[in-house]
């Protein structure tokens, strides 16, 4: 189970800038386009001038640009990759009447083209730059990144720059983007929570426009006229409207003479820029929504009105909800999840973003408990503080954690870039270290002002209807001055990191393959500087036979309940010391082995490191805490019959283990809802306990470390594993899956009151992940559905036919055994199943009958290899490419000789492979959706 310690006060705060957000893959143009949308350039601009250098906080350097322009550069020249990011200050509430929706659907637009570049996801694909927009109530943003190359950023500035005010906008595109735009409108209506939060916003907000869904709703998006579009485009995407942030690897004083060479010249229309004035009054009363859909577990969302996050008080309201719901310290997780049991899940937190916005409370509902009896609790003890019980040492441990999160958080530029992006729709990007310096600032009697100030019942909207005996007023404070305080932040100190050539050769010169002495495991150190003096390791660990094994029901507990305790430590002492250490560790564990990853600093790591393998080797498994974790699975079982995608699979499961004649106890057995149940309701904590202290070792495994080591790692990690060698613990036997083909069926079902259908095809292929063929085949998959949306079935389905949000295909081999699969799977209304099938199966044709063309495959070439070179980039990411090598005996050359598959396949390579192994009539077709309410339409 994944728990990162460090980033829960940080993410928390930060991620919630805005009061909903909706995010979209970028549609892909195909006709040439024109300028006809917007106003051309100028015929006599003005004369450059220099940009204005602004400020500097915390390496981020301001410069305005004499059009109203901001440039935000964050340079890391340890960085191996670069980000562009351009932040325009639109969204949703921008948005008037019978325009909802408008905002995001003009973000897919603006992926139709421009002047200069007639296809845009294209042309970032044949750069490998990995590109995509979000739309959110304040803000749209456009971001590319891709490993560090002069060439490509100056491209992306240009196209940029272009696409501010000279974007291909037109009907034709319109109609087609409409039908993809509903798709996704409509995956949005599958998900129950985010349906409860969308009807808690619509009650919350009588007159705002955080009310609306950021997506929109059905009849704006299908009926907005395309001059409203223009109108919309013209008036928010201008120079100074728009902050345009870059960050990673790159020469600053070039880019600040491109930046202003390729936006200075971009003029501001005549009239102002529109201003979203709209002021939500104070709430005057409880208000209450109720949401009744089929799937999904039962839950209450609460939300209280809450200011602006450049307001002080959020930092009160931040801690707030950390310290109210955290585990396992926090009086609301304490009284009704471990307590009373009446809740599975509980969680808090919130602000606004640029306006007040919500905090909300959130709770899970366990099975038996009627809901207002958790309700009247739960408002009890927030609006009149029965349970509260806010301490001091409550306080300071959630100010360290989000202390620790911050330093984190600079050591990683590229994702405080995101972050500025929301600091910025806010009303200043300096806000986002405003709220540490505030954070540093409070007092326990700040977090329980706040409690009392916000917290009242006449502020509440509840996500069900409950008549009110009282009314009363909240004034929501407004924030006059967006900067007061900022000019005061000063920067903090971070040690910089090295470049690093992610390239194969280099990094075998620069890894250092060993083996520890006592404990017998692999070992892979790659020694750089990194910024903050970051180290990042990852450990593996084996053991067991799979066949023996696969009744093991209780082994999938035994990650999930490391972090309880042990006879040393208890659950809140593991995180607070981790905080102590400035860290964090995740631990993942099957069957058969477990991984660990740990990520600190270099000073503390070795402590964090002894830490992290003492909850590893001497857990206690409270009782009370296995009852919780299994009564969550069996909810989170339960609640799921109803979703597509189980139902989909359950259709499906009978005819794969029949093809392959498979019984419960095979490790390949495809189980069903009502076997995972069974299983997990057998399961008692002394199974769990008896597991772990028979499997659970280090007799067999490698471990791999990144970034600043510290002297004595090595040795330390021997002495720990070595203490955990266990004679007795079976050895380590790796299932092998023999090759069974399946044959073609095909298998719907009903979800009823799904909005979205879900549609999976498969078929296996006998081939080994190191075949000649192999390469050959993912060059085919990629270009057929593998890759970017210039993929052909996203071509035929999603831009010109706009059946589908979305599709892609994968070939799913293993470097162990020779059972591979190639798979399809996307979504769509339920009415357009048959097309959907039809139209895929049309585009499998062509291609097996036309293949793909020479500059199709240089596309995908440079587009793999950039992808390669871009996932060797991270930091994060290299222990377990390391691990991997090392498990088979392998080193980075290895890495290199499969680079040198793909330079130099060629095309007929790619077309025999695909007409080798591709078969139309061989496909697994499973789908499930409302037929019942939307019939299938013959295509």
């Amino acid at each position: 189970m994944r728990n990162r310690v460090n980033a829960i006060a940080i993410a928390a705060a930060l991620a919630l800038l805005t009061a909903s957000a909706g995010a979209a893959d970028k549609p892909k143009p195909r006709k040439p386009a024109a300028p006809a949308a917007a106003p051309a350039a100028p015929a006599a601009p003005a004369p450059l001038v220099a940009p204005s250098p602004v400020r500097e906080l915390e390496g981020i350097q301001e410069y305005r640009l004499a059009n109203g322009l901001q440039l935000l550069l964050f340079n890391d020249p340890a960085a191996t990759t670069t980000l562009v990011n351009l932040v325009y200050r639109v969204g949703s509430r921008h948005e008037g009447a019978g325009e909802a929706g408008m905002a995001h659907l003009l973000e897919h637009l603006l992926f139709k083209g421009t002047p200069s570049v007639a296809d845009i996801p294209k042309s970032m694909s044949e750069r490998g730059v990995r590109f995509n927009a979000t739309t959110s109530t304040d803000r749209t943003n456009y971001f590319s990144g891709f490993n560090a190359n002069a060439d490509t950023l100056a491209w992306v500035l240009q196209l940029e720059a272009e696409r501010m005010q000279r974007s291909r906008v037109e009907a034709e595109d319109l109609a087609k983007e409409m039908p993809v735009v509903m798709n996704e409108l409509q995956q949005g209506e599958n998900q129950p929570m985010q349906l409860l939060r969308q009807r808690l916003m619509a009650a919350a907000y009588r007159f705002h426009p955080y009310g609306k869904p950021t997506i929109g709703t059905q009849s704006d998006v299908e009926n907005v006229p395309i001059e409203s579009l223009r109108r919309f485009y013209r008036a928010h995407y201008r120079p100074d409207n728009a902050t345009l942030i870059i960050s990673g690897q790159f020469d600053p004083a070039s880019v600040l003479a491109q930046v202003n060479e390729r936006f200075g010249r971009l003029q501001n229309s005549a009239d102002a820029r529109p201003v979203a004035y709209t002021v939500e009054p104070p709430q005057d009363g409880e208000r209450g929504v109720v949401v009744r859909r089929v799937g999904g577990a039962p839950v209450t969302l609460i939300g209280y009105h809450a200011p602006a996050f450049a307001h002080p008080d959020c930092a009160a309201l931040t801690l707030l909800g950390q310290m109210l719901t955290q585990r396992p310290s926090g009086p609301l997780y304490k009284r009704f999840v471990e307590t009373e049991k009446t809740a599975a899940q509980i969680g808090a937190g919130g602000c606004g973003g640029h306006d007040p916005g919500l905090f909300n409370v959130v709770a899970l509902h366990t099975p038996g408990n009627a809901p207002e009896k958790l309700e009247r609790a739960l408002l009890e003890a927030r609006e009149q503080g029965k349970e509260l019980e806010l301490t001091q040492e409550q306080f300071a441990r959630m100010q360290g954690q989000f202390a620790l999160g911050y330093s984190q958080l600079l050591k990683q530029p590229q994702q405080l870039a995101q972050l500025l992006t929301e600091a910025v729709a806010a009303g200043d990007w300096r806000l986002v270290f405003k709220l540490v310096g505030d954070v540093k600032r409070l007092t326990l009697d700040d977090v329980q002002r706040v409690a009392r100030t916000y917290l009242k019942a006449n502020n509440r909207t509840l996500a069900r209807y409950e008549p009110v005996a009282a009314s009363g007023a909240v004034e929501i404070p407004a924030v006059t001055d967006r900067s007061a305080g900022l000019d005061a932040l000063a920067s903090g100190q971070v040690s910089e990191g090295e470049r690093l050539d992610p390239s194969p050769l280099a990094l075998q010169a620069r890894t250092q393959w060993t083996q520890l002495p006592k404990a017998g495991l692999k070992l892979s150190l790659l020694d750089k500087k990194t910024r903050g003096d970051q180290v990042l390791g990852e450990i593996r660990l084996r053991w067991g036979y799979a066949r023996l094994l696969a009744g093991a029901h209780e082994a999938g507990f035994v990650a999930s309940l490391l972090r309880e305790g042990n006879a040393k430590l208890s659950r809140q002492q593991i995180v607070d010391e981790s905080v102590r250490l400035k860290g964090s560790f995740s631990i993942n564990g099957s069957r058969q082995g477990l991984t660990l990853r740990v990520e600190g600093e270099r000073d503390q790591f070795i402590g964090l490191l002894r830490l992290a393998i003492q909850v590893l080797k001497e857990p206690s498994f409270p009782a009370n805490a296995f009852e919780r974790l299994q009564r969550d699975s069996l909810q989170a079982l339960r609640s799921s019959r109803a979703e597509p995608e189980t139902l989909r699979s359950e259709a499906v499961r009978a005819h794969y283990n029949a093809q392959w004649r498979l019984q419960p106890g095979d490790p390949d057995y495809f189980a069903s809802v009502d076997d995972r149940i069974g299983w997990t309701q057998g399961v008692t904590v002394e199974q769990v306990r008896a597991f772990h202290a028979a499997h659970w070792s280090a007799n067999e495994g490698e471990a791999a470390f990144v970034g600043a080591l510290p002297e004595g790692l090595a040795a330390a990690l021997d002495d720990e594993l070595a203490a955990w060698k266990k004679p007795t613990a079976p050895r380590f036997v790796r299932w092998v899956t023999p090759f069974r083909d399946a044959a073609p069926a095909v298998f719907h079902a009903q979800a009823s009151d799904k909005a979205a259908a879900v549609l999976r095809m498969r078929q296996e292929l006998r081939l080994h992940g190191e075949h000649p063929d192999t390469v050959p085949l993912e060059m085919a998959n990629h270009l057929l559905g593998g890759g970017s949306l210039e993929s052909w079935l996203n071509v035929r389905l999603r831009q010109q036919g706009g059946l589908t949000y979305g599709i892609g295909s994968d070939i799913d081999t293993s470097n162990w055994d020779d059972s591979a699969s190639w798979g399809i799977r996307t979504s769509m209304a339920p009415e357009n199943r048959d097309k959907v099938i039809a139209a895929i199966n049309e585009v499998l044709r062509d291609a097996l009958d036309k293949g793909f063309t020479a500059t199709e495959l240089e596309r995908a070439r440079k587009d793999m290899l950039e992808g390669r070179r871009l996932g060797r980039s991270s930091d994060a990411g290299l222990p377990g490419r390391l691990n991997g090598l090392a498990e088979r005996s392998l080193d980075w050359r290895y890495t290199e000789s499969w680079d040198e598959r793909y330079r130099s396949v060629t095309l007929d390579a790619v077309n025999a492979a695909l007409r080798r192994y591709l078969r139309t009539d061989a496909w697994v077709i499973s789908s499930a959706g409302d037929y019942e309410k939307k019939p299938p339409v013959k295509p």
